[in-house]
């Protein structure tokens, strides 16, 4: 797949980090990675190889794409990240267990074990710390 996206040899590099991430016992601390880099760097062909590998292997449903904004989730097929993990939805309502948003919020993450957020430098401190919230419910 890298050969097919002609990904450069850091690009490659980060494209089998996150596939080797995947294959590896879950039970183990959670991977993270930062592929950054200013516009033009090659990031949406990272993705486009994971998406293809995840394709691959049937798998693509552990997989979630989101961006900061509409423009950046459009560029690499995804869902902002406020809509994906219903960021602008008041704390109260997401945390009533009759919350249509809550349900809603969990459906949309079942089953997914990889989740990539581009463009993250588009957002703050609070954004960081409601995904971190969302992710716990």
């Amino acid at each position: 797949i890298a050969q097919t996206y002609t990904l450069n040899r850091k690009q490659t590099l980060a494209f089998l980090m996150c596939v080797t991430a995947r294959m590896r016992d879950r039970r183990e601390e959670p991977f993270r990675i930062i592929i950054g880099g200013p516009g033009g760097t090659g990031k949406s062909h990272i993705y486009a190889a994971i998406r293809a590998w995840y394709e691959a292997l049937h798998i693509d449903g552990e997989l979630a794409f989101t961006a900061p904004t509409g423009i950046a989730a459009c560029n690499i097929g995804a869902s902002t990240a406020a809509s994906f993990l219903s960021l602008r939805t008041e704390w109260k309502t997401l945390t009533n267990p009759k919350s249509t948003s809550l349900r809603k919020m969990i459906g949309r993450l079942e089953g997914i074990q990889t989740f990539i957020l581009d463009e993250f430098f588009f957002m703050g401190c609070e954004d960081f710390y409601k995904i971190s919230k969302h992710l716990r419910l």
